[in-house]
């Protein structure tokens, strides 16, 4: 066991030489990976989130929800979002946002066959 432990001292101290590297090269992708991996937000994540008038008739959530998503996701980058096939009618879609999938991984939303999949926490 204490081999184990020593090894992974080891591979840590390694780890974190390659992200002290990488960090200094980055430090605009660092200051983000630092905030996710804190759950912060940035500053200035809500300064576009819509306001809806009180209106009889009102908006639909989906296209309210629809209207905020977008609106954070324009100023957190790593935010990200997904659906199963329902997308077009629950509105979930990150605009612009591109595809997360196979060889392409930059993209901002998941397509889930099965919503089960996404409901998933760690």
């Amino acid at each position: 066991m204490s081999k184990a432990v020593d090894r992974g001292a080891k591979w840590e101290q390694e780890w974190d030489g390659k992200y002290q590297t990488w960090a200094a090269q980055s430090p605009d992708q660092a200051k983000m990976w630092q905030q996710m991996s804190n759950q912060e937000l940035p500053a200035g994540w809500d300064k576009d989130i819509p306001t809806f008038p009180a209106d009889a008739k009102g908006v639909a959530t989906r296209d309210s929800s629809a209207r905020v998503e977008n609106a954070v996701a324009a100023n957190v980058p790593w935010l990200i979002g997904g659906s199963a096939d329902l997308y077009p009618s629950t509105k979930t879609l990150i605009n612009n946002g591109g595809d997360f999938e196979k060889d392409s991984y930059s993209g901002r939303n998941f397509h889930f066959g099965i919503r089960e999949h996404a409901m998933a926490q760690s």
